[in-house]
């Protein structure tokens, strides 16, 4: 499957915002538009900081895996002009409406919390190690 970075500018952009509710997820967003016939992904990441105590350590490794998955091709969104509602595909499966997909049953979103609790363990196994280094400690 040829991916989506070939052929492609990509621009990543973080962005904090308190939306006021501490439910309101993180989540990531592709923004496309076509400059000199090149297409151009800005993928941007926003998240929470409304939520109080939230990692956002966490939040980040997670959004990072959704825009994995939307980069390799398992992951796509669709519009279909005229209509209000956003369609799935997940690899290569059409899945329907995402406002129909409960957030926990989403493939995607398993996925992506299994692999989040993954990478955090190996984030915080490295985060300390470094730690004791810099206290001079094994």
């Amino acid at each position: 499957m040829k991916s989506k970075l070939e052929d492609k500018d990509l621009t990543l952009s973080f962005k904090q915002s308190g939306f006021g509710n501490k439910d309101d997820a993180s989540f990531w967003v592709p923004v496309h538009s076509k400059i000199d016939s090149k297409i151009r992904d800005d993928l941007i990441i926003e998240i929470n900081n409304g939520n109080g105590g939230h990692n956002y350590t966490k939040d980040i490794i997670h959004e990072l895996i959704h825009v994995r998955q939307y980069l390799s091709g398992r992951l796509l969104y669709v519009r279909i002009p005229g209509d209000k509602g956003q369609y799935v595909y997940w690899k290569s499966r059409s899945l329907g409406k995402l406002d129909l997909i409960s957030y926990r049953m989403r493939p995607w979103e398993k996925e992506a919390r299994k692999l989040e609790l993954l990478y955090w363990k190996k984030y915080e196994r490295i985060r300390k190690r470094k730690h004791r280094a810099a206290l001079g400690r094994r």
